[in-house]
């Protein structure tokens, strides 16, 4: 009985879905042949969408999906596939104004140096090179011991992109503060010990599931809490 609720649970569809949707949509968008790095690619799970361009992977390659903390992602399953670079994001080994395109989602926060590798973005764009970036806005520990933010602010984008000569052109929010919330939520279980507890918890997100989800349409995009920033700037 546990096992069919907790199914159901997890089927439900995550907020974050609306990020990939984004991201998907600005990769479609980039002309055929151009080359895309994927930076801080991990298991390089846009490639599927990317067969137009000349996509590149890079990641420092050593995470193992074990860690040491909470929050951790994947397990054992954890598989990065072919790496073009590996090592730091913020010291690529590439010349400059190598690529038409940088992709980097959800990985800023990863990253000990992230001014560093915005700077180091900048440098490897082309001029018109297109930038996209997708990173929480809050969020909780995970994938430790490399999780160093908590988020980043549209004030941070402004400024960093403004520094490093990337002129934004997008920047939307992910979700509002009730998919925050529904993704928090649904998070949740995973912190009740409890066997007896698990159920009612199961239960109380049933039933809360369908209002956060109606409140997530029904709410303006605009909430001063929200999932995260996607963000497109170009090199001027």
């Amino acid at each position: 009985m546990l096992r069919k609720i907790k199914d159901i649970f997890f089927s439900i569809e995550d907020p974050a879905e609306e990020r990939h949707r984004w991201v998907k949509s600005k990769l479609d968008s980039l002309k055929e042949g151009s080359k895309l790095l994927d930076a801080g690619c991990g298991t390089q799970g846009y490639r599927k969408f990317c067969n137009h361009l000349e996509y590149k992977a890079q990641d420092f390659g050593q995470y193992d999906g074990q860690g040491n903390g909470e929050g951790l992602q994947d397990g054992d399953k954890w598989f990065y596939g072919k790496l073009d670079y590996k090592g730091n994001i913020w010291e690529i080994d590439e010349k400059d104004e190598t690529f038409d395109a940088i992709m980097c989602t959800e990985v800023l926060e990863h990253i000990p140096y992230p001014n560093e590798t915005f700077k180091e973005f900048s440098r490897l764009l082309k001029k018109g090179g297109v930038l996209i970036v997708t990173a929480p806005y809050a969020c909780l520990p995970h994938m430790e011991p490399y999780f160093h933010y908590s988020g980043f602010s549209e004030g941070y984008y402004k400024h960093i992109c403004a520094e490093n000569n990337l002129e934004i052109e997008v920047i939307d929010q992910n979700n509002n503060v009730f998919g925050f919330l529904f993704q928090e939520l649904k998070r949740g279980y995973s912190y009740v010990e409890s066997k007896w507890l698990k159920v009612p918890y199961l239960f109380m997100f049933a039933v809360s599931a369908p209002l956060l989800k109606l409140l997530m349409k029904q709410t303006k995009k605009q909430t001063p809490l929200h999932i995260g920033f996607m963000v497109v700037a170009k090199k001027i």
